[in-house]
């Protein structure tokens, strides 16, 4: 039926939504618990003793407590998993999965979340001014030169405080493929370790489906990771 389908109308489609979205919850909730125990286990690094949080159950199923924190994530439109685990153990003090569905751990990931933002902001604003001084300079180095050739010269400079991703941006607003396709794996592991804040101050700066393909292969990963 669905190839008869596909014939008469190229518009259907053959992913069923029910299921589209039981992964996707899937993938969240997977993503949510490694970060967790990643992140338990640091604790107890620090603390000089071994975490064994995790590491008791033989059973391969989910446990409920992800799967209904991925829902409320998805409630509250919260896309960055790693994120919202991180901001709760910010100082250092160990919490119970449970208590990631408190009202107070959904605060305190807004709290860390504006202070991030505001530094990646900031940060933006002097990259690009180091960015700007790096291409003048270059140009003095190859006055004779043509304005690409100046271009993959400076963005090739890794010795400025210019960070990959806004390099990378930069090669593929310019339209520098060869440079943005060296970059890119490297732009995609800076970006997710803090996309939220990446989305929302590098709004003009990002290439329009790079967020997207970025938190794609993150649930891929993490998927792959689990099995």
């Amino acid at each position: 039926m669905s190839d008869i389908m596909v014939e008469f109308n190229p518009n259907y489609s053959l992913v069923n939504p029910h299921e589209e979205a039981k992964k996707n919850r899937t993938r969240t909730a997977t993503r949510l618990m490694q970060t967790y125990n990643q992140a338990r286990q640091q604790v107890a690094i620090r603390a000089g003793r071994e975490s064994q949080y995790g590491s008791r159950s033989k059973s391969k199923a989910m446990p409920p407590v992800w799967l209904r924190l991925a829902d409320e994530l998805q409630r509250r439109s919260i896309a960055d998993p790693e994120g919202f685990v991180a901001a709760q153990f910010g100082r250092g003090i160990p919490v119970m999965p449970n208590q990631l569905l408190s009202e107070r751990a959904f605060q305190r990931y807004e709290e860390e979340q504006a202070h991030r933002v505001a530094q990646a902001r900031s940060r933006l604003l002097g990259e690009m001014e180091e960015l700007r001084t790096l291409m003048f300079t270059t140009r003095s180095w190859f006055p004779d030169k043509p304005a690409s050739f100046v271009q993959r010269h400076a963005l090739r400079n890794s010795t400025r405080p210019v960070s990959v991703l806004l390099r990378y941006c930069v090669a593929v607003a310019e339209g520098l493929v060869d440079v943005a396709e060296e970059l890119h794996e490297q732009a995609i592991g800076q970006y997710l370790r803090d996309p939220n804040a990446y989305d929302k101050t590098w709004t003009d700066m990002l290439p329009a489906s790079f967020a997207a393909e970025a938190r794609t292969y993150l649930g891929a990963t993490a998927c792959q990771q689990n099995h």
